[in-house]
């Protein structure tokens, strides 16, 4: 599964918000404008546009007191890459904008409260990344993001690679004009 066959099937807001224009958007002293971005909830996907030249930092963080060497992401990216190819990074959830902003507000160190997706960070080249937006009905995200996510698994046998674990609870929900599972 990659991101085109997803948003083929989804309801998607907009597939060319690159990390990179985000980033740019938060300078020293200013405030950051977001108000173009989808602010409801719903899911949203970090890509990489050029998936086969991804690389990792030497020491890519710390995780849970582990450090996470760059050797266990390259290793998750060939275990999910072997079975069909992805461009799939990380796979979120919630009010979108907020979270968003927040993963990026991350990524810069400004700030320590997003949980999720601190591993795409560790990407050497996080300009060839790109996000894109799936809304939904309030309260469904969480049902949304776990559909995604296991369909996801089915395919590649692990989770996305910035994604520790799968979704939440056993509710699934997915825009009327998805396929089911069968057909993808």
């Amino acid at each position: 599964m990659d991101s085109a066959k997803i948003f083929s099937y989804f309801n998607g807001i907009d597939d060319k918000i690159s990390v990179m224009s985000l980033i740019n958007r938060i300078q020293p002293g200013y405030r950051a404008k977001w108000s173009d971005i989808y602010k409801g909830a719903g899911i949203y996907i970090v890509y990489h546009v050029a998936p086969k030249d991804i690389r990792f930092k030497n020491s890519a963080g710390v995780s849970n007191s582990i450090l996470i060497q760059s050797k266990i992401l390259e290793e998750k990216w060939g275990r999910i890459n072997k079975i069909k190819k992805t461009d799939i990074i990380y796979i979120g959830k919630g009010n979108v904008r907020g979270r968003i902003r927040s993963l990026i507000r991350f990524g810069l160190g400004m700030t320590l409260n997003h949980r999720g997706g601190e591993w795409l960070w560790q990407i050497n080249d996080y300009s060839k990344l790109n996000v894109m937006i799936s809304p939904c009905p309030v309260g469904k995200q969480v049902a949304y993001e776990k559909y995604v996510l296991d369909l996801f698994h089915s395919e590649h046998g692990d989770w996305p690679l910035a994604n520790r674990e799968g979704g939440k609870g056993t509710d699934i929900w997915y825009p009327n004009k998805l396929c089911s599972y069968e057909q993808m």
